[in-house]
């Protein structure tokens, strides 16, 4: 089975998000938005013989459990579900790598922002504007 749903649990046993993956997608924490949690014991994992299918049970899953932000439950998904992208064309993949590059703050305004707020906290300095 190379598709499955997965549940992130709390501390409690009530989960806080759930997702559509493959490989190892359920327990890497640097492509969610949300913290994965600590421990394979609070990620719920269940394989299904197709995308399709998978899609379908997040669907279902984040629609009875609810979502926080639109106050229908307790879940921190931001979406519906089921709108994932699973192999993005070429031309896809340069436009959201295109996108990223302009989320990034460049080099030098970063070093500038750093330095700024090291002489703030150090120097006691007024923040520039």
């Amino acid at each position: 089975m190379e598709f499955y749903t997965y549940l992130w649990l709390r501390y409690d046993g009530t989960p806080y998000y759930v997702g559509k993956g493959k490989g190892n997608r359920a327990y890497d924490n640097h492509s969610h938005r949300v913290n994965a949690p600590v421990g394979e014991g609070r990620i719920l994992v269940q394989e299904f013989p197709s995308e399709e299918a998978a899609f379908v049970a997040e669907k279902f899953l984040i629609s009875y459990y609810g979502r926080l932000d639109i106050g229908t439950g307790c879940l921190r998904n931001r979406t519906d579900g089921g709108e994932g992208l699973s192999n993005p064309s070429p031309e896809a993949r340069q436009k959201m790598s295109r996108a990223a590059s302009l989320r990034t703050i460049p080099q030098p305004i970063k070093r500038n922002f750093v330095y700024c707020i090291l002489e703030h906290i150090y120097l006691k300095k007024p923040v520039r504007r």
